[in-house]
């Protein structure tokens, strides 16, 4: 029995039931944060299985680590789950992933059955080898095949977030009314210690990893993701995430084409699929916006959409999207958001610290979060507020 494993994974388990806690039983608690709160739990079951090991519990309920293997493997639709919560989709369980997942759960559910048919000094030997650097071949197999499964959910999950992210900034003007910003982040930085994990199964004993090295990863990451995650506000009530939902359904009207303007025009062109404009719609549709931008300001609603934007000026959103792509060289958010920071300039230049400060002309601006303000002002005028208004005080004396 090796004490420092025993210690050090219990300590782990410990954590991780404490963030799991603080996760699961918030007030007016929302899905997003059960998933959430699963995907941290889980792993710690296998750490429940690396106790039973180091303090030899396990020789009397050696089936407790089959159980706690395939459980592991949850942790993949776990993953994309919590991806598509976020994004206001429904999870669908009949996939390619899944039934990957699910081959690799049978293949560990044989492995129990080919142990129990093993003789009992056969049984003991096999136990031992999961601590003294025999790691039994079958276990070996099963640890590839789960990190080589899990990578195929994480990188899955980043092409839906690409494109999800795409379409999210040709229709929203605040990423942190959908979160994509976050949700991004959180699937790097799962795929980053998936990636390592392979690394390490490699270059290291299967012993030595399964019961130091992972805890101490999965822990370091964990502490990062939920703290990034209510830095960001990401840890969402239960009225926040039907707002998020809520959020996203306009979204889906605009990819489905469902918005009635649009439509009307389709029926006129007699087409469907992809929107065209002649050079002479796409000039007009310019003017439209550069006058509509200069005279209404919808850029400081924190709420503006391309459906509302569109809306306001009388024309398909599709069209609209299709010349601020083209005229402008950039996406609705970056338009917005270029205009908000305009005017946060104009606001600064006047600046007086006894009256203002910097998170509210961020706020009358137009931005939701003071992160999305500094994340934008830095993108737009390549440098921090901060950094804006101390120069230009320096320059006026």
């Amino acid at each position: 029995m090796n004490q420092f494993y025993l210690l050090f994974n219990a300590f782990t388990l410990m954590n991780v039931l404490i963030l799991t806690f603080i996760l699961l039983f918030r007030k007016n608690n929302s899905n997003a944060n059960i998933i959430l709160a699963l995907i941290i739990l889980n792993p710690g079951l296998n750490f429940i299985s690396n106790i039973l090991i180091q303090s030899e519990v396990v020789f009397d309920v050696p089936y407790f680590f089959f159980l706690f293997q395939s459980s592991s493997m949850l942790y993949g639709p776990l993953v994309f789950a919590y991806v598509c919560t976020m994004m206001g989709e429904r999870y669908k369980w009949l996939s390619v992933l899944n039934g990957l997942c699910l081959l690799v759960v049978l293949f560990e559910i044989y492995n129990a059955y080919s142990f129990s048919k093993l003789t009992l000094s056969n049984q003991t030997t096999y136990l031992q080898g999961l601590t003294n650097g025999h790691y039994p071949a079958d276990q070996e197999m099963f640890s590839n095949l789960f990190v080589l499964v899990m990578l195929a959910y994480f990188i899955v999950a980043l092409v839906k977030i690409k494109k999800y992210r795409k379409n999210a900034l040709d229709f929203f003007s605040d990423d942190e009314m959908t979160k994509v910003y976050y949700v991004r982040w959180f699937v790097v930085l799962i795929t980053t210690l998936n990636v390592v994990l392979i690394i390490c199964y490699a270059a290291f004993p299967s012993p030595m990893l399964e019961y130091s090295g992972i805890p101490l990863m999965i822990m370091t990451v964990y502490i990062y993701v939920v703290a990034y995650a209510f830095n960001h506000s990401a840890i969402l009530s239960d009225t926040e995430y039907c707002t998020l939902q809520a959020n996203a359904k306009p979204l889906e009207r605009f990819l489905k084409n469902e918005e009635p303007r649009c439509k009307e025009i389709q029926a006129l062109k007699g087409s469907v699929g992809k929107y065209k404009l002649t050079e002479m719609e796409m000039n007009e549709n310019y003017m439209k916006i550069c006058d509509y931008m200069k005279q209404e300001k919808p850029y400081l609603d924190p709420n503006i959409n391309l459906t509302k934007f569109s809306s306001d000026l009388k024309a398909c959103s599709h069209n609209i999207s299709l010349t601020i792509n083209c005229k402008f060289e950039m996406n609705f958010f970056d338009l917005i958001n270029s205009y908000r920071i305009e005017f946060a300039k104009d606001r600064l230049l006047s600046f007086d610290k006894n009256k203002l400060t910097i998170e509210s002309v961020g706020t009358a601006s137009g931005f939701n979060s003071t992160s999305s303000f500094y994340r934008a002002f830095k993108k737009h005028a390549s440098c921090t507020p901060t950094e804006f208004l101390k120069v230009n005080t320096q320059v006026a004396n």
